[in-house]
């Protein structure tokens, strides 16, 4: 069958199959050499190592070629047999042991151009060993991890996620994946995202128009509170209606968007009286000489209003009692009483109301009647 030295080329196959690496070792150094031929029955021995599941026979027969060496450029290329290679490998009944070989031999070939591109170890049936080898040897692949891997399986991703803050982009990552497990409707491992840091803003809040696209009202419920529906809502719900979505998801944002509008618009209505509201200013001038602070009401619903005269000199405290049926109560107090910063910040008052007064009105007459 192979062609030359038929009973070692036996003996070659049943140390394969029997996973004797070091026979393996010595009788390939005598049967392979370089010639299209022999590529093409190393190959073969390959493929009898992944089919009988014999991972240190596959290393051997790796380690001799140092890599992914099958063809002599006729043919299926060396990538595209190597690619086949680990499709049967993921096929087998246990396949780390075989996906760690090639990974490894692929890894730190000294051949570049046959060197597989590493998503090709990566799909959802990735054992977790050798996500953490992968991630390990090159944080790069956090990416390809997260999408082809942990997109699959949330315990995966659980795992892949561990590996955030090593990515030197991690951002971009979350973002992208959250937009495809919302069109899988998937909210647990949407949770993981968010809570990694995933921005249910990202590209226009993609992340609620593909799970509405998907139907998948439990992740669109779960997007509402946390997108900004005043910015996209209106446009996703556009556009899920011309795609035929659900009539349900399209209602349960277009609600959303109108109680946001008429949240903002109450805003800023109160907003806007609130400015026309004129402050109360805290005194008032009475004549040139004499302030006025604004009436202060009591528990008892008394009021209860200073002056202050300081052309005498003097506090008056007037009392006006809630009916007003009685003459107010007046308690005079001398400025001598009353502390100097206190009299320094009136007079600044009493400055300034006077000076605003000048620009408006003329200033009192000094015959003006004394408080």
């Amino acid at each position: 069958m192979f062609g030359k030295k038929k009973k070692q080329w036996q003996q070659l196959q049943d140390a394969v199959r029997q996973d004797d690496a070091e026979q393996v070792t010595n009788l390939a150094t005598g049967l392979l050499g370089s010639s299209g031929d022999d590529k093409s029955d190393y190959y073969k021995l390959c493929t009898l190592a992944v089919e009988c599941e014999t991972s240190n026979a596959l290393k051997a027969l790796l380690k001799f070629r140092s890599g992914f060496d099958f063809t002599n450029g006729t043919g299926e290329d060396d990538k595209i047999l190597a690619r086949k290679l680990v499709a049967a490998a993921f096929a087998s009944s246990n396949p780390t042991p075989l996906l760690f070989v090639l990974n490894d031999i692929n890894y730190y070939t000294t051949a570049s151009d046959n060197r597989l591109e590493t998503d090709a170890f990566l799909s959802k049936d990735t054992p977790v060993d050798l996500i953490q080898k992968i991630m390990e040897q090159n944080t790069s692949f956090f990416d390809d991890c997260v999408k082809k891997v942990g997109a699959y399986s949330t315990n995966k991703l659980k795992f892949i996620l561990t590996y955030t803050a090593k990515s030197s982009n991690p951002q971009s990552t979350l973002d992208t994946a959250l937009v495809q497990v919302a069109g899988m409707g998937d909210t647990e491992k949407a949770q993981l995202l968010l809570d990694r840091g995933a921005d249910p803003d990202y590209s226009c809040a993609q992340a609620l128009l593909r799970a509405g696209e998907g139907g998948h009202q439990d992740m669109v419920d779960m997007l509402i509170p946390l997108v900004r529906l005043d910015l996209y809502g209106g446009d996703i719900a556009i556009q899920l209606e011309q795609k035929n979505a659900p009539a349900a998801v399209v209602s349960s944002i277009e609600n959303e968007v109108s109680r946001i509008k008429l949240k903002q618009a109450i805003a800023a209505e109160t907003e806007a009286e609130t400015e026309a509201e004129p402050e109360e200013e805290a005194y008032k001038l009475v004549n040139s000489y004499t302030l006025a602070e604004a009436p202060q009401t009591l528990p008892d619903g008394s009021t209860l209003t200073s002056l202050f005269n300081f052309r005498s000199q003097q506090q008056q405290i007037i009392n006006v009692p809630k009916d007003a049926k009685n003459p107010p109560g007046v308690t005079i107090i001398s400025f001598n009483d009353i502390s100097k910063d206190v009299i320094d910040t009136l007079q600044k008052n009493l400055d300034e109301l006077n000076n605003k007064g000048k620009k408006k009105t003329p200033a009192p007459s000094p015959a003006s009647p004394r408080v």
